[in-house]
């Protein structure tokens, strides 16, 4: 929790301990979780999903299209 209040304060990023308000709340979204934990984390959170969210994706084997099909969302997906 510490970490996170000094990396907010520090380099201006949201931190939150709730999913669900965190998506709501921004507009880009990276998703830097192991792949195997992919889909319980996208099943999680794409109620809240909204086509103008950008997603940024680090994990190895997931694709692009995988995250928009469970996502249920034609919205943005960047991976590098």
């Amino acid at each position: 929790q510490k970490k996170c209040q000094e990396l907010q304060q520090s380099i201006g990023v949201k931190v939150s301990n709730s999913m669900k308000s965190l998506v709501k709340d921004t507009d880009i979204i990276f998703l830097s979780v192991k792949p195997q934990n992919f889909s319980d984390i996208l099943t999680s959170i794409k109620k809240d999903i909204t086509p103008n969210k950008l997603f940024v994706s680090i994990a190895a084997g997931i694709s692009t299209l995988y995250i928009q099909q469970t996502l249920a969302c034609p919205c943005p997906v960047i991976r590098t």
